[in-house]
């Protein structure tokens, strides 16, 4: 099961050796790493060392190390390979240590100058921090005023996690003045205070109320969750609206998703009946992902492997529901397993229920390998031919290639019609599939803009352009998008490699996905 908690990081891959089994650096490995980063800008520069010198680099506590990676990562945005580079300077930075080095990335952070994706990542590491921070070069206006989006919420979590967990140093800046920054819009920094005060929760739901944007009333939605003291009564009143169907894209997916996930872990059963009741609205309008999730919350609440079916929920209700929540709302039946999926059809094994779905193809040449007596793209077609020939014209779908920039059939939802699909299947065949591939960028772009409820990933879960390609940063920034989206990632891994495996069941596991491994 998926967490509620957001930002959860991963600090480096696994094959970094900890600092403390390294030697002390001298000044002169320093500089011959410098040396081998600063000519590596195409492949035979890149070849000749890059990745290792950027990956003992990771690893050297000090100002200068620190200084290195933060002065090389913009000039790696354009070179070969530069997304591994990047991540190991993003490695390096979430691994600090000391005030001296914090206070380097801050300064960063706050420096207009910079791209946005080395002011993102400082904020993220800066978030990571042990150690106290200045308050005066977070408090920046260069930051309170941040034009993009990413920068300018990750902002506002990282000052309001530095304020909660006292670690803002406020020397130069007085706390009240930090408070008033914190309660801008959305506020997504006011709500890292959880449990600091017995007005929080107020606030939280005052802030919610007055959102326009559906991601922002999600994620506080998630922060709240986190306060212990906020009573059931008080749940009921604030997710019931979010139950409904409504009428937009943002009500369908992330304050559904949200308000799911929050019943599900705090385990309120107070809500069941206005559950049962989204239940059967959603089963009314034809099913879908919301319908599956609605019954199966109703069997995890109640213990019942009953199904799904709104007139049998209706009718356990009025028959014994109220005296059922009367005593205590036990759990019943001893967790046997649920009952099958009542499904339209499936790709690999995946159940696809969902009525707003992306199928998404990894555009690399990994698709052209072997799996069983065919390739991964040949078996990758047949299955999406099949699918899409079984499930209802009514449904929205696209098909997305994942390249080093991602390609859409249609460039949004569009109706599974037979010229639609016609025109799907012709991208597939059209493509090379020999490119790099930006999984990271691709799976945030569609979670944000696609109007989905649902991904269906298929690849081999490598990343090998831009923003990320280690693991590690892909999850901890995609658990973020999820808690704003409630967009829900299948994946279908073609590999047996053990390590991609690992990444494409946690990447599924982090919006309640199901991964699988195709046979061959």
């Amino acid at each position: 099961m998926f967490s509620l908690a957001l930002l959860t990081f991963v600090i480096a891959p696994a094959t970094v050796a900890p600092a403390t089994m390294m030697p002390i650096p001298m000044a002169q490995d320093l500089a011959e790493l410098e040396k081998t980063l600063v000519r590596a800008v195409d492949k035979s520069t890149y070849d000749a060392g890059a990745y290792q010198a950027a990956k003992e680099l990771a690893d050297m506590r000090s100002v200068e190390a620190m200084e290195l990676r933060l002065e090389l990562f913009d000039e790696k945005l354009t070179s070969y390979r530069g997304v591994f580079l990047r991540d190991w300077f993003f490695s390096g930075m979430l691994k600090a240590k000391t005030a001296e080095e914090f206070a380097l990335i801050a300064q960063a952070a706050a420096d207009k100058k910079n791209s946005d994706l080395l002011r993102w990542v400082c904020l993220r590491a800066l978030a990571e921090s042990k150690v106290p921070i200045s308050a005066k070069e977070l408090m920046s206006k260069n930051l309170r005023s941040a034009k993009n989006p990413l920068v300018f919420l990750q902002w506002q979590r990282t000052l309001g996690r530095l304020y909660a967990n006292d670690l803002l140093d406020l020397q130069k800046v007085k706390a009240d003045k930090v408070l008033a920054v914190l309660n801008t819009e959305p506020g997504l920094g006011l709500a890292q205070l959880y449990g600091s005060d017995n007005n929080f929760s107020a606030t939280v739901i005052e802030l919610i109320g007055r959102q326009k944007h559906a991601a922002n009333q999600a994620e506080l939605l998630r922060s709240l969750a986190r306060d212990r003291n906020v009573k059931d009564e008080a749940w009921k009143q604030l997710l019931r609206p979010f139950l409904s169907q409504g009428k937009s894209k943002d009500w369908n997916c992330a304050l559904r998703s949200a308000a799911i996930d929050i019943i599900r872990e705090r385990k309120l059963a107070i809500l069941v009946p206005d559950i049962i009741k989204g239940l059967r609205a959603e089963v009314g309008n034809g099913g879908g992902r919301f319908a599956v999730d609605y019954g199966d919350l109703l069997m995890d609440l109640t213990g019942m492997k009953i199904g799904r079916n709104p007139e049998v929920w209706e009718r356990w209700w009025s028959r014994a529901g109220e005296q059922w929540l009367a005593d205590g709302a036990p759990v019943q039946g001893g967790g046997e397993q649920r009952p099958e999926q009542e499904t339209v059809t499936s790709l690999f094994g995946v159940p696809v229920n969902s009525h707003r779905l992306v199928l998404a193809i990894d555009g690399s040449g990994s698709m052209n390998d072997q799996l069983g007596e065919t390739t991964c793209l040949e078996a990758a077609r047949r299955e999406i031919s099949n699918l899409l020939e079984r499930i209802s014209e009514d449904t929205l779908f696209d098909l997305v290639i994942i390249e080093k920039t991602h390609i859409s059939a249609f460039g949004k939802l569009a109706k599974n019609t037979a010229k639609n699909r016609k025109k799907a299947l012709a991208l597939l065949d059209k493509r090379e599939f020999r490119s790099t591939s930006a999984l990271y960028d691709a799976l945030l772009d569609i979670q944000d803009n696609w109007e989905a409820d649902t991904i269906l990933l298929i690849g081999d879960g490598g990343s090998s352009a831009g923003t990320h390609q280690y693991p590690g940063h892909m999850l901890s920034g995609i658990e973020v998008e999820y808690a704003r989206s409630g967009v829900r990632i299948h994946t279908i891994c073609t590999t047996s490699q053990k390590s991609k495996l690992s990444f494409m069941r946690k990447l599924a596991a982090v919006s309640g996905g199901t991964m699988v491994q195709p046979p061959g």
